[in-house]
């Protein structure tokens, strides 16, 4: 029995015990050019003894050999076969076990990750308060940055009287317009029209303001405070859709962002439209005080 057929025997009583589907493969390869060199060996010696000058002396050695080499052919045919069951049913069971492995990867992976995102979905709404808050600190950012012209009628409370150090913003306006946040349970905690009233980069033309009687610097005090307005409703709707998600109270939400009670009075007041209110009283106020020096004037 050759090396081959030994190692053929091997892997079929042992059902493939220390193979892997190449190494039968290789075995396989082997197998089929043991076979074409036996075959070989076959026809040699059929023709020695076919040929009438063969010494008779040597026939019962070529008959002998001729013999065995038909029976390793028989059995290497045989086993052939058989080696290719054994390879598929090796080839299954190495897919069985590395399906096996890729589906507990995959168990460890879920749990990981989804530990990671119950621990991040649960500071959304946190998130979300720090976007709406970012917004409201660049509206009042532009206290600071962009100083009114004297002609611009403003409260005299707004009209700085040092210079300030430009604060930039404190997330970036391609961020906040391209982000939206959304609780498990479908709530928007933040959306990129959020963002607008924030937004210094290519702001929306703003709707005239229709009162009669204004000028050009009057309606923009007037159209200032119509926009803190909105602004004010914005970051207070967030607010109150945080409480919801949390069960908590809006003041509990307010304190989260380091606003005391009386910070949210004024937020509340201001989405109220009290700040409007108040730019149209100063308005009106201004007008009589105008028509009562005209009055002097003529007197």
């Amino acid at each position: 029995m050759t090396s081959v057929a030994v190692n053929i025997h091997h892997a079929l009583t042992k059902k493939g015990d220390n193979h892997t589907s190449d190494s039968v493969a290789r075995l396989i390869a082997e197998a089929q050019a043991e076979l074409a060199r036996v075959a070989e060996t076959v026809a040699e010696d059929e023709r020695l003894l076919a040929d009438i000058l063969t010494p008779e002396d040597q026939e019962a050695a070529i008959e002998q050999r001729l013999n065995a080499s038909r029976l390793l052919h028989a059995r290497l045919s045989g086993a052939m076969p058989r080696l290719e069951a054994l390879r598929d049913q090796i080839t299954l069971r190495e897919r069985d076990a590395a399906q096996k492995a890729w589906y507990q990867r995959l168990v460890k992976r879920r749990d990981v990750i989804g530990k990671q995102l119950a621990e991040w979905l649960d500071t959304l709404p946190a998130v979300a308060n720090a976007l709406h808050e970012a917004v409201q600190l660049a509206q009042e950012a532009q206290h600071f940055n962009v100083k009114p012209p004297p002609s611009v009628l403003v409260n005299p409370k707004d009209r700085m009287v040092s210079n300030y150090d430009f604060l930039p913003p404190i997330v970036a306006d391609f961020v906040l317009n391209n982000t939206k946040l959304v609780s498990a349970d479908g709530t928007i905690l933040f959306a990129p029209v959020d963002a607008r009233a924030g937004s210094n980069a290519n702001p929306a033309p703003r709707p005239r303001i229709v009162e009669p009687n204004l000028t050009a610097e009057e309606e923009e005090s007037l159209q200032y405070a119509i926009e803190m307005r909105e602004g004010a409703k914005r970051r207070l709707q967030a607010f109150q859709q945080t409480a919801a998600v949390q069960g908590v109270s809006v003041e509990q939400v307010a304190s989260w962002q380091c606003m005391n009670e009386g910070g949210l009075k004024d937020l509340q007041d201001t989405a109220a439209g009290y700040k409007v209110l108040e730019a149209k009283t100063a308005l009106v106020s201004a007008d009589r005080a105008m028509a009562d020096q005209s009055k002097k004037a003529t007197s």
